[in-house]
C-alpha cells in the first residue's frame, strides 16, 4: 500500500482595506525602505563588497503602500 502524502498550504496574501474591501480589521502596510536609506545603501554598496549593486526591491513596492503609517487605510 502506497503511503505517500501529500498536504498543500494556500496564503492569501493581497492586501485588505475597509474602504477597498470592506475588511473590518487592521491590515498591515507594506514595508519599504524610505527614498533616503534607499539613496544612502545605493551609495556605500561598494563600500560594503557585497558584488555588483543589486536594487533595492522597496522600489518595486512603493506604489503599493497606503498611507505612511503601519495600517493600510
Amino acid at each position: 500500500m502506497d503511503e505517500t502524502r501529500y498536504s498543500q498550504i494556500f496564503i492569501d496574501g493581497t492586501r485588505k482595506t475597509k474602504a477597498l474591501d470592506g475588511f473590518e480589521r487592521d491590515w498591515p502596510n507594506i514595508l519599504v525602505s524610505t527614498d533616503e536609506i534607499i539613496e544612502k545603501v545605493d551609495r556605500i554598496w561598494p563600500e560594503l563588497g557585497l558584488g555588483p549593486l543589486i536594487p533595492s526591491p522597496s522600489l518595486r513596492y512603493k506604489k503599493q503602500v497606503h498611507g505612511k503609517g503601519a495600517v493600510a487605510v
